[in-house]
């Protein structure tokens, strides 16, 4: 997330991306991520604010009651600085 953050900042740009978080026990999937980072800016030319959508889908229902508590490895299957 940092990195598209830093993104979204440094390119000036809108910055979207897709991400797939998997089980770390059977590598299955077991959430969709969409985010968009939107820049904002006061003075037209330094971005010193960021607008964040973030967007979790459950495939595995089981996991929405753990959501915050495990941090399952995830593989990005879409990405676009807009």
């Amino acid at each position: 997330m940092l990195q598209l953050y830093g993104e979204c900042v440094r390119e000036r740009r809108a910055v979207y991306s897709e991400s797939l978080f998997l089980s770390s026990v059977a590598r299955k999937p077991q959430r969709y991520l969409k985010v968009l980072f939107m820049p904002l800016s006061e003075d037209v030319s330094t971005v010193n604010l960021v607008f964040v959508v973030q967007l979790f889908f459950y495939i595995d229902e089981s996991v929405r009651n753990r959501h915050f508590l495990d941090a399952p490895p995830h593989r990005g299957i879409a990405h676009a600085a807009l």
